[in-house]
């Protein structure tokens, strides 16, 4: 700032004693509105000012401080740290970040698919959660995690199938998420289907680095590793399975994955009140229950049932767009106008109509027993499916089944009894096996 025009070089004091006036260099005098008087040159030129106009004293500006913005949490935000930036070597984890055994091995298993290797790769390597979580289940089998699996339709190929799922392998993958352990990636192919990408945080890395044991290293280096070489898991579409290889040594194995385990059950046909108008009542299978005392099931897991209910009811539900002509076919179809209704159906195409005889398999066919109809507005019928099932399985599976013109088509099943459960304390891993021999024989 200039200083120039005072005596001494010195800023004048800008707040006199009389606390009316202020001294103003170089300018003329503001008087009750009479105009500027040119005065003889001095030390500080005054006028009068109101009290609420009163400048403040001058001061020296203060060097002005950064401002401190709060995040989302209401803590002070620092630099901001890239998702791939390490932790620092003081970096120290809390108390409720400590991983348990299962947690642990997860995320080893993910890094050794997903570790940086700059000397080999150039591009930063993920791995899919559908072979993930086939290694997971292979884990299972083999002892190396101790969850829980069950069937849910996945779709792999373009194509839905049923996959035995860990759900609480899933859940541990969502954990080490939201601890910052793993990182995702959402990827969509050219088909538009979407998937997710997992790779090892370096947050992640610096915790193994601490906290991996020796039993929980080995047992994951064996299940991923086959003669030194990291196991690749591929979609086969031809067979519909998983194939687990090592290109190198040529080692190929079918994981089990696809196959879905068989529970015995038995099963009587329901249709609910509110679409029948009148004719016989349902069957019921009960008095076959005790069938089931010498049969097994092929569950390769030992289950924890945490869930469980009583006199159950299933119902599935879909929608086909149809109308009166097609109700009208399938009353002919089914003979609902004859004099004796119903039979055995078979899903076999006949090849040869015109020929004396026909030779099939009785596996597999379906009998039908009508219950009402409405030539042209619907038809409600019984259908107990006769499938092949593996040496010591019973499976009674006899379905309530409904058609209506407005294409609701409906699939109901009271279950009387799982294994060793009858009627009552049903679980649900249980369940989940025999709703996808439901889905598949219905659907």
């Amino acid at each position: 700032m200039s200083q120039g025009g005072f005596p001494g070089g010195k800023l004048p004091a800008l707040l006199p004693e009389n606390g009316g006036r202020v001294a103003k260099p170089n300018s003329g005098a503001w008087g009750g509105g009479g105009a500027a008087q040119h005065m003889n040159p001095g030390p500080v030129l005054e006028h009068t000012t109101s009290p609420r106009n009163q400048p403040e004293p001058y001061s020296t500006p203060k060097k002005k401080e950064p401002e401190k913005s709060e995040g989302s949490l209401g803590k002070e935000s620092g630099p901001r740290k890239s998702a791939f930036q390490p932790p620092g070597p003081n970096e120290d984890f809390e108390e409720d970040e400590a991983l348990d055994r299962e947690k642990l091995r997860l995320l080893y298993m993910i890094s050794q698919f997903t570790e940086d290797r700059p000397e080999i790769d150039r591009k930063d390597r993920w791995i899919r959660s559908i072979p993930l979580l086939v290694l997971v289940y292979e884990g299972i089998i083999s002892e190396c995690f101790d969850y829980d699996y069950a069937p849910q339709a996945e779709r792999v190929g373009g194509t839905r199938v049923y996959l035995n799922i860990s759900q609480e392998g899933r859940d541990d993958i969502d954990d080490l998420r939201e601890r910052g352990f793993i990182l995702a990636l959402k990827l969509t192919s050219e088909n538009y289907q979407s998937s997710l990408a997992l790779r090892i945080s370096p947050k992640g890395s610096e915790y193994l680095s601490r906290f991996l044991d020796s039993e929980s290293q080995d047992a994951i280096e064996e299940l991923v590793h086959n003669e030194g070489e990291l196991l690749r898991v591929i979609w086969d579409g031809e067979s519909q399975s998983f194939k687990i290889t090592a290109a190198e040594n040529g080692y190929v194995k079918e994981s089990s994955i696809t196959d879905i385990e068989a529970v015995s059950y038995v099963s009587s046909p329901y249709v609910p009140n509110c679409l029948r108008t009148f004719g016989q009542p349902t069957s019921s299978n009960a008095d076959r229950v005790d069938e089931l005392q010498a049969c097994v099931s092929d569950i390769k897991d030992e289950l924890s049932e945490n869930i469980t209910l009583n006199d159950v009811v299933l119902l599935v539900c879909e929608w086909v767009p149809m109308g009166g002509n097609q109700i009208v076919a399938l009353n002919d179809k089914l003979g609902s106008s004859e004099r004796v209704q119903g039979g055995f159906f078979t899903a076999s195409l006949d090849e040869s109509p015109d020929s004396t005889q026909f030779h099939g398999e009785s596996e597999g066919l379906t009998a039908v027993n009508l219950l009402d109809y409405d030539e042209t507005m619907y038809v409600n019928f019984e259908a107990e499916v006769f499938y092949p099932s593996d040496e010591g399985i019973l499976q009674i599976e006899n379905f309530g089944v409904h058609f209506g013109e407005s294409g609701l088509i409906g699939y109901g099943l009271v279950l009387d009894a799982i294994q060793d459960r009858v009627k009552e304390k049903l679980s649900l891993d249980l369940m989940s096996r025999l709703l996808v021999d439901v889905h598949q024989d219905s659907s």
